[in-house]
């Protein structure tokens, strides 16, 4: 498969990866540090998500639900795939740079998704701040992926 294909692959696969991090913040109190544990690790998934918060681990909360072992097969497929098409693509792209750059759209789609998230479901995502300069921000990534994308 060419490297931009698998750029592409892995682009939309890390978009849920990167949009369960503000969920599970605010439906199981889970921080930054452990999500970024997870993308990084994979393996440390199911330690992270029983352990919200030392004071509140019960035997009734660290067996999870239905729910949360959906999240963790989806994000952990997704992130394994998104992985793997990533860093095949990097050694197969004329500049081993360019797919991580085409992948940074990943911000871009999370960023709008977020958004719209928060105003669809409040209850289950956090409000996202959208605003001018960000989306300046947004738009000089987009421009750099189509100009490495249409210069093949």
């Amino acid at each position: 498969m060419h490297w931009a294909s698998l750029s592409v692959i892995a682009l939309f696969t890390l978009v849920p990866v990167t949009l369960v991090y503000p969920f599970v913040q605010k439906q199981f109190g889970v921080g930054t540090p452990v999500t970024f544990l997870w993308y990084a690790t994979t393996f440390a998934m199911w330690t992270a998500l029983v352990s919200f918060n030392s004071s509140q681990v019960t035997l009734s909360n660290a067996i999870p639900n239905g729910w949360v072992i959906l999240i963790v097969i989806g994000v952990t497929a997704c992130s394994t795939i998104g992985t793997f098409c990533l860093f095949t693509a990097s050694g197969q792209a004329p500049n081993p740079a360019f797919p991580f750059t085409i992948v940074t759209g990943t911000s871009v789609i999370a960023y709008f998704a977020s958004g719209l998230m928060a105003k669809v479901a409040p209850n289950i995502f956090p409000s996202a701040r959208i605003d001018f300069v960000s989306s300046l921000g947004i738009l000089l990534t987009i421009v750099g992926v189509a100009i490495i994308m249409l210069r093949k």
